[in-house]
């Protein structure tokens, strides 16, 4: 299957209950920096988006932890990986590295910072190259770079030609400008999100485990709705 990973945070503006490792600190949003943190695996199946695992994201858990943790549970639900697809924040040269060694292909944007990823991002036409990710900890890593062109058309306000970079892991066999619209398919994930916020009861208790619970029967009850409109209100083709 297409899978997608990603991170959700909650904003909380408590004390932690016992750890203080419980909150994880982020980017300062609806009056905080800190949040408890999920993360989860979306599988994308006949344009149909279902949550299969969630698992809390403690501070000081790295990424490449976070990864790991979801994709053994995968491999315990027998769920075969086809593809993923991964937001920007999981570009990073550990995980690169590690995915190298994983038996899929995966996608993820790369970050326009620097330089020398900038004079790579010109002319007109989408093309494929190799780009060196360097990093202070964890040294270099040498990927195959994707960079879609695509007109602006007055999107945000620009009127130019707009440069893609993607990171692409493994063997994928379509045009270059296809895997911008292949990894559009992960932003359902977004959506998933949205929705779970709505359906998830509200609540004064410090305790992360009871919060934690709160998430996974709000994700559970979109999946059912989601599953109740395919085989009960889907219309065949």
């Amino acid at each position: 299957h297409r899978l997608a990973i990603d991170l959700v945070f909650i904003p909380y503006y408590g004390e932690p209950d016992q750890d203080p490792k419980e909150i994880r600190r982020s980017k300062a949003r609806q009056g905080t920096t800190r949040f408890h943190c999920y993360a989860t695996a979306y599988v994308i199946k006949k344009h149909k988006r279902v949550t299969l695992a969630l698992i809390y994201v403690q501070a000081g858990q790295t990424l490449l932890d976070v990864l790991k943790r979801l994709l053994v549970r995968l491999q315990a639900l027998d769920v075969g990986l086809r593809r993923l697809y991964l937001d920007r924040n999981f570009y990073a040269v550990e995980i690169l590295r590690f995915l190298k060694g994983q038996p899929f292909p995966s996608v993820i944007p790369a970050k326009v910072h620097g330089q020398r990823i900038k004079r790579l991002c010109q002319g007109r036409k989408s093309y494929r190259t190799t780009y060196t990710v360097q990093s202070p900890q964890h040294g270099g890593e040498e990927v195959h770079l994707w960079i879609v062109c695509r007109y602006a058309k007055g999107k945000r306000g620009k009127h130019k030609v707009e440069h893609l970079p993607y990171v692409v892991i493994g063997e994928l066999s379509c045009p270059i400008p296809h895997v911008r619209q292949e990894h559009r398919g992960r932003f359902g994930v977004e959506s998933s999100y949205r929705m779970m916020n709505q359906a998830r009861a509200r609540t004064t208790c410090r305790d992360p485990k009871y919060r934690l619970l709160l998430v996974g029967l709000a994700l559970t009850l979109i999946n059912i709705w989601i599953t109740l409109k395919w085989s009960a209100l889907g219309v065949p083709r």
